[in-house]
């Protein structure tokens, strides 16, 4: 009887025994390894099932590994690989073909080195549970080697000098052959995984950014090799390879497959646009980031994932001052189908106490906005096509724009803190302190950009409710406004502080209504004197709606049951 003896080193996790397949023409007998710890970062791909055992009785040829090899098989007994089973591969797309066999298990040492082009020349000792130095003349192009061959493992099974270590895009040898890797066996492409949390990720092709602001700049957890210092950019994204690691080319803000912002063209007058929340936008790959959530945001993982979509709309954690508790917090959103095809974003909290923040971080700062986005944070944060929102837009231009909404939020009694001058025998109260906000930004143009090339110039808040001691500012309001419903609404700016806000606080919570939300900018800017705020622009631009929630601390949850944004022009 004729054996065929392969070491797999493909490995899915961490923590993954080895594995061995035995198989002859008449029979085929699988070994599996057992799986240990947390596998959410496993590749989907796993060669080692029945279903992917194929040993071809004619030729001699075992295809078990064929789906790491672009359909190719190998000849134990010849020495060399076998066509791909399936004439639609193409012959040449992996590196694996007849005239680069693959070196055979060294069984007087114990070593396997079948799969040693994978691993640098590496091979594997099943028995030790430990790689074998390559054999002569075939020198690793990486050192040194990990002791097992498992998550921190660059895997270039296409043999284009890119690969995939488990975690994040990396680079095997000094000079690959293309710059970029269309063919690496990991997530689906366009969606961008981000499974370290560093906030930068692999989207099947290149590297890539999740969230609004990586924590770092660049992504120094990705393994290489030192190379030329250019950045190389092949695929025209904004994004490169340095040699060493991923980089930004340019002085500007890469380009992403976001539509860019202020392309769309004003609809004719009597249009009306009605925003959609439904259906549930896939995030690319359900293994990481399911589509419906929860995606959560912890202290060790405080910018994970790129939101949950939803029609015309993007929910997003949002933790954007989350480094400056010292409680053990966390926070996940999530999505919820209804009947009917329509989608409810939510969210879950908890922030602690109110005194649990780091030296020199103040009460009264704002630690998170879990948000709904309508429109666009930047050129390359948006919710959907200008085409679909509209936004952004010429103040002179916008429409008529009605928010319908209806909401649930609650809070538990489990956290403390207390109301009044803390130090002067304030009163100690349990519960949290949030608000129920709308919001929207207007910048100098419709070429939308945040962070150091910031073109806002106005924020815009109304506060459908608030907490027990939180305000938009220190000083008593300056006014009263009252809305076209009859609502009445407290005014606060912030003075020379920031002339470039204003918020409308309601006197009383409402939980469903109609905001006219235009209206609350004509009295932005019909009253900028009397308030001492940024007069308003005619050619300044709407960049976008968000409905979200200012947390300071306490624990609890809210969902939007019903939002609809309608614009008539």
């Amino acid at each position: 009887m004729k054996y065929i003896g392969i070491r797999l080193h493909w490995q899915a996790c961490a923590g993954l025994a080895g594995m061995f397949i035995l198989a002859s023409s008449a029979s085929a007998q699988v070994v599996l390894p057992q799986q240990e710890g947390n596998c959410q970062s496993c590749h989907s791909a796993e060669p080692a099932t029945l279903a992917n055992l194929v040993i071809d009785e004619v030729s001699g040829c075992d295809y078990s590994n064929a789906d790491l090899f672009g359909g190719w098989g190998w000849n134990n007994d010849l020495g060399q690989s076998c066509p791909p089973l399936d004439s639609a591969v193409v012959a040449g797309a992996y590196a694996h073909d007849n005239s680069a066999p693959q070196a055979t298990p060294v069984a007087t040492v114990g070593c396997d080195y079948s799969n040693s082009d994978m691993f640098d020349g590496w091979g594997w000792n099943s028995a030790l549970s430990e790689s074998c130095p390559p054999l002569s003349g075939n020198q690793p192009t990486a050192n040194p080697e990990p002791t097992t061959p498992a998550v921190n493992v660059c895997v270039d099974s296409d043999g284009d000098g890119w690969g995939w270590n488990g975690t994040d895009s990396c680079r095997v040898g000094e000079a690959p052959v293309v710059a970029n890797d269309p063919l690496t066996q990991s997530p689906a492409v366009g969606a961008c995984v981000d499974s370290d949390g560093d906030g930068w990720g692999w989207n099947g092709t290149d590297s890539c950014q999740v969230g609004v602001t990586p924590i770092v700049s660049n992504d120094p957890q990705t393994p290489s090799s030192p190379g030329a210092a250019e950045c190389v950019d092949a695929d025209g994204d904004g994004y490169g390879w340095d040699g060493t690691d991923t980089c930004v080319v340019g002085p500007t803000t890469p380009v992403v497959s976001t539509p860019v912002a202020g392309d769309c063209t004003v609809p004719a007058a009597g249009t009306t646009r009605v925003s959609s929340t439904g259906p549930v936008r896939s995030t690319g790959n359900e293994d990481f980031y399911p589509s419906i959530g929860p995606q959560c945001v912890v202290p060790t993982n405080q910018f994970n994932g790129p939101g949950l979509g939803f029609g015309d709309f993007l929910l997003g954690n949002n933790a954007w001052n989350g480094d400056k508790s010292t409680w053990n917090w966390s926070q996940c959103i999530a999505l919820r189908e209804n009947s009917g095809g329509t989608v409810s974003p939510s969210w879950t909290y908890d922030w602690g106490d109110e005194d649990a923040l780091q030296p020199g971080y103040r009460e009264w700062e704002v630690k998170s906005y879990p948000e709904i986005l309508y429109g666009f944070k930047s050129n390359d944060e948006a919710s959907a096509p200008c085409t679909t929102t509209g936004l952004p837009i010429k103040y002179s231009d916008m429409p008529d724009i009605d928010i319908a909404y209806s909401y649930t939020a609650t809070q538990t009694n489990n956290r403390s803190g207390d109301f009044g001058d803390e130090n002067n025998n304030p009163t100690p109260v349990t519960g949290g302190d949030r608000n129920i906000a709308v919001e929207s930004f207007l910048h100098s143009s419709c070429d939308i950009k945040r962070g150091s090339e910031s073109n806002r110039e106005f924020e815009l808040m109304v506060w459908l409710d608030h907490g027990p001691e939180r305000l938009p500012s220190g000083s008593p309001p300056i006014a009263t406004y009252t809305d076209s419903n009859s609502r009445i609404y407290d005014v606060y700016v912030k003075g020379q502080a920031d002339p470039g806000y204003i918020a409308y606080v309601a006197r009383n919570e409402v939980t469903s209504g109609t905001l006219d939300w235009d209206e609350f900018f004509t009295d932005a800017k019909n009253n900028a004197g009397t308030y001492g705020i940024r007069q308003i622009q005619d050619n300044w631009c709407l960049a976008n709606i968000l409905f979200g929630s200012e947390i300071w601390w306490g624990e609890g949850a809210f969902s939007l049951d019903y939002y609809q944004i309608t614009q008539s022009y």
